[in-house]
């Protein structure tokens, strides 16, 4: 990628967080809450499945909606994710399901 097209993902990405955000009402899809709702905030934040360093995927797709905690958690643990069973599997076989999901296509290319 040449730095304009870079430029050109990064502001979809923009665009497609905000959508998410929106349709998520900024709920983690993990644990399902709005963790600033009752502060009058919203403080949900896009994670990339597939680290956007490595894959430079900015699809919606590969991004879930996560509230803070959570989004640390992931970044911490490093876990793998199963796109068929919609879970987070961490180092040491505990699973966090995606409880909200209106938009993954499950890692699979539509045909």
């Amino acid at each position: 990628l040449n730095v304009g097209d870079r430029v050109a993902e990064i502001e979809r990405n923009v665009e497609i967080v905000q959508a998410l955000h929106d349709l998520y009402a900024y709920r983690c899809q993990i644990c399902g809450k709005n963790v600033g709702a009752e502060h009058g905030v919203n403080i949900a934040e896009a994670h990339h499945i597939k680290y956007f360093s490595k894959s430079v995927d900015n699809s919606s797709d590969n991004l879930l909606i996560l509230c803070p905690n959570h989004h640390s958690i992931v970044h911490s643990l490093n876990p793998e994710f199963d796109y068929d069973e919609l879970q987070y599997i961490y180092p040491d076989g505990k699973t966090d399901k995606i409880i909200l999901d209106l938009h993954l296509t499950h890692g699979k290319e539509e045909e």
